[in-house]
């Protein structure tokens, strides 16, 4: 009888064991299941996260880059013209009028000092404000010398200069350029086709041109956007505007 009572009990206590131990694999489960789901939604939110307490931690740290921040913010917003905002620390720029963006997008500005053959190069984009003096359809890129230099070549002299025959139009240029060695590439002081269909000239030989943009890619002091983001900026942003670089 004592063994019958023992053997009921003990049958009894198997089947709340098993129960429970159902019981904590299923919670587990979901609990699992719940916490990868808030893995993944950090892991997706992590870059951008990180991003933001960068640029933040990264502009109060630097208290002159703040306060120049803050002025060029303040100046923007006294302009009912269309101007530009261009950041250098996020490669990023804004077309507004006021607050109101029209329109941004991604860009590539200046890499800074740089020792190019034993030699050094300021590359910088300058901060401040600057204005659109000037835009130009279908420029040419005129290289200056470094272009020659930090690649441990001479300067060609004006002797040997490859220039492109004045009866050719834009298009024409271009593809005669491309027909060229690339020995005679090299001696050609005016480039067509290097800058886009569009440039606004901002002064001091800095342009807002097309270019390779993308990380880690710099300019050598110029403002370089995508082309279809040019076009755009072009037709937007007449001459005189104001161009806020931060």
């Amino acid at each position: 009888m004592k063994s019958k009572i023992f053997l009921i009990i003990l049958s009894f206590l198997s089947a709340v064991f098993l129960f429970l131990l159902i019981f904590i694999l299923i919670g587990n489960k979901n609990s699992a299941l719940k916490y990868t789901e808030e893995i993944d939604y950090l892991s997706y939110k992590r870059d951008s996260l990180n991003s933001v307490i960068s640029n933040v931690l990264t502009k109060f740290n630097d208290k002159e880059y703040l306060i120049e921040n803050l002025k060029l913010e303040i100046q923007s917003l006294k302009t009912d013209e269309y101007y530009i905002l261009i950041s250098i620390q996020r490669q990023y720029f804004w077309v507004k009028k006021r607050d109101k963006i029209l329109w941004e997008g991604p860009c590539a500005t200046g890499v800074g000092k740089v020792v190019r053959s034993g030699k050094e190069y300021d590359f910088s984009t300058p901060i401040g404000e600057r204005h659109v003096i000037g835009k130009r359809d279908d420029p040419y890129w005129i290289r200056p010398n470094w272009y020659w230099k930090e690649q441990g070549l001479e300067v060609p002299p004006d002797s040997e200069i490859i220039w492109m025959p004045d009866t050719l139009d834009f298009t024409q240029s271009i593809e005669y350029y491309n027909n060229l060695t690339l020995e005679e590439k090299l001696l050609v002081r005016e480039v067509p086709g290097a800058l886009g269909n569009y440039t606004l000239n901002l002064g001091d030989g800095y342009l807002i041109h097309k270019g390779r943009i993308g990380r880690g890619v710099y300019s050598h002091g110029c403002i370089r956007l995508r082309s279809s983001d040019l076009e755009i900026v072009d037709s937007l942003v007449p001459s005189g505007s104001s161009v806020f670089i931060f």
